[in-house]
């Protein structure tokens, strides 16, 4: 009893929802078709909102489905965008180059300096068409100003005083030109070089300040506006009293109608401009060229210029440039190293202005003269270095070898001193006057002990001196045998007892003239081993034992 009623009720709603849902899908299409037809840009204009929802809410619910939708059209957008703003920018190239070296560029420029002007003001005034600098959007009942746009650098007054006075003007031509139907307005009002044109009907009006003569579809334009904002704002119109909140989003669309369109360059003048162009093209780019070749010319001769000195042994440049037209470089130089003046004039370049700083070079080239210039070495003697090693070949005094093993380890560059190759001058002297000795012979007479010839024994006592020193100096030891020889002549006793004589004879002569008797020996031989050789029976030879001391008590 309670539900039936309720059912009842519920059953008449869907028979009347589902009646009428078949009326207006009757009608519908026909609605669509005639608005389509007789009043298209209305019909566009009630749709955009549902239409922008629809996509909008496609975009958020699905992002992939409306870039699919979307893909086919993005490419040709962006080529055509991209095609588009290389035509904006090259026409905005060619009006400035016509601007800039055309004759009526000579006029405007002494008009700007006859009327104090800037010429960039007087360009915008003679190559304007027309620009759109104030749109204002009226409410006609009340004349109240519901919107203002104004375009970049427009001078813009009071605009409730100039809506009021359109308003005024409007009814005071209506009412000195009766009679006239009601929907006809004061549509263009022409003030200097100013236009002032109003789209209107009974709820809005669009008015626009034009600076030129705009073209008549420019008339159209703000009629869409119109319509548009009339048609989004239906309601705020209708319960309009003061409030212009409601009309801030009607900015977008009055922006819409700023336009701003310029006189285009003739195609003779743009031939003209595309040659000077071409011209100055050349010339520029025939200048930045020829500067080009000469930096680079300048370049390979800063390279030279270190190369050259770099290859100098003891030289470290650190900066090259060209000053003034003159090549100017700094770095370092070892005090042992060649004038770097010098060099750039072996190598045939012209002087520069050069500041080098003292430093020692570790170029194993420069080191190897350092090193010789400090060691002094002896003639005959050579020295390298390797990695760190200093190498001495040759023979050198013992004093000079004993220091250089000293420094050579405080020198710079130098690791370690090798002197394997090194003779030392004392021992080279010790050893030859050691083997003159042993080729020395001191011959006596037959069964004597007195020598025959002083001129021998003078010469072996020499020969003894100078071993002596050498060996002294080079802090060698050594021991002389002086050997006796006789002939066979005689008995082996008397043999044994002449040959120690002769030998004893030469050590006395010997000990007379040396300081240093222990170093000499005698020895009795007796008969001489060779039958062959009987002026040898009769001699006394030496022997000479180096790094050796004769026995104690011969």
């Amino acid at each position: 009893m309670v539900v039936g009623p309720e059912q009842a009720r519920l059953a008449r709603l869907e028979e009347q929802f589902r009646s009428g849902a078949e009326a207006v899908g009757g009608v519908l299409p026909e609605a669509v078709a005639w608005t389509s037809e007789h009043r298209p840009e209305e019909l566009a204009i009630a749709l955009e909102p549902a239409v922008t929802t629809a996509v909008r809410t496609v975009a958020h619910r699905d992002a992939e489905l409306f870039g699919e939708i979307l893909a086919p059209t993005i490419g040709a957008a962006v080529r055509k965008a991209v095609a588009d703003a290389l035509a904006a920018m090259l026409q905005r190239f060619n009006l400035a180059l016509e601007r800039g070296l055309s004759i009526r560029s000579v006029r405007w420029r002494l008009e700007a300096r006859r009327t104090n002007r800037p010429f960039a003001e007087v360009v915008l005034l003679r190559t304007l068409v027309y620009s759109v600098e104030q749109i204002f959007l009226i409410h006609p009942g009340s004349g109240l100003v519901l919107q203002h746009v104004v375009a970049d650098g427009a001078v813009a007054k009071d605009p409730d005083q100039v809506a009021a006075m359109l308003e005024a003007i409007d009814s005071f031509a209506r009412e000195a030109f009766r009679p006239q139907p009601s929907s006809v307005h004061l549509n263009q009002i022409q003030v200097g070089d100013l236009t002032v044109w109003v789209e209107r009907d009974a709820s809005l009006a669009v008015a626009a300040v034009i600076r030129g003569v705009a073209p008549h579809d420019f008339g159209e334009l703000l009629r869409e506006a119109r319509e548009r904002i009339r048609l989004s704002h239906r309601k705020e119109l209708a319960r309009f009293r003061s409030d212009v909140s409601p009309f801030l989003t009607t900015r977008p669309t009055l922006e819409r109608c700023l336009r701003s369109v310029r006189q285009v360059p003739a195609r003779r003048a743009q031939l003209w401009l595309a040659m000077a162009s071409v011209l100055i093209f050349f010339i520029v780019g025939h200048g930045v060229a020829k500067r080009h070749a000469r930096a680079d010319e300048q370049a390979r001769t800063l390279n030279t210029y270190v190369a050259t000195l770099q290859a100098e042994p003891g030289i470290a440049v650190t900066s090259a440039q060209r000053v003034d037209g003159r090549v100017r470089i700094a770095g370092f130089r070892d005090p042992l190293a060649s004038a770097p003046e010098e060099v750039l004039t072996q190598h045939g370049l012209l002087p520069a202005e050069l500041r080098f700083v003292p430093f020692y070079s570790l170029d194993p080239r420069v080191v190897e003269q350092r090193v010789r210039r400090l060691l002094h070495p002896p003639p005959g003697v050579t020295l390298t270095l390797h990695e760190g090693v200093l190498h001495a070949t040759g023979i050198a005094p013992h004093g000079w070898i004993e220091q250089t093993e000293l420094l050579a380890k405080t020198l710079p560059a130098v690791e370690r001193f090798e002197g394997q190759g090194l003779l030392d001058e004392s021992v080279v002297a010790a050893e030859r006057a050691a083997a003159a000795l042993q080729t020395t012979e001191i011959y006596f007479a037959r069964g004597s002990a007195d020598f025959t010839s002083s001129a021998a024994f003078g010469h072996a006592a020499s020969l003894l001196h100078q071993l002596t020193a050498a060996a002294a100096v080079a802090h060698r030891e050594f021991c002389v045998s002086v050997v006796g020889h006789v002939d066979s002549t005689g008995t082996q006793e008397r043999n044994r007892t002449l040959s120690e004589a002769r030998a004893v004879r030469v050590v006395m002569g010997l000990s007379a003239s040396d300081r240093h008797p222990g170093h000499v020996r005698p020895i009795g031989a007796g008969v001489w081993a060779d039958a062959g050789s009987e002026a040898r029976g009769r001699s006394v030879t030496f022997r000479v034992a180096m790094d050796a001391s004769c026995p104690e008590g011969r």
